[in-house]
């Protein structure tokens, strides 16, 4: 998954996610910034992942996205 330019491995961590694994699997492979800052939510509704999610995040960074 890609958020913010960077590419990260979230596979071992689905288990451990507070929700069900299927929020996370359909933007697996993609371009998630959005998703990821907003919950995917209604606009009306959205909100940004905690700083501690940010924090945790790093532990799956692998790489730097590039487009093609």
């Amino acid at each position: 998954m890609a958020i913010s330019g960077k590419v990260y491995d979230l596979t071992a961590y689905l288990s451990q996610h507070p929700t069900r694994p299927d929020v996370i699997v359909p933007w697996c492979g993609k371009e998630a910034t959005v998703a990821y800052n907003t919950k995917n939510r209604d606009k009306n509704r959205s909100r940004p992942h905690s700083s501690y999610a940010s924090n945790l995040l790093q532990q799956y960074h692998i790489g730097v996205f590039q487009d093609d």
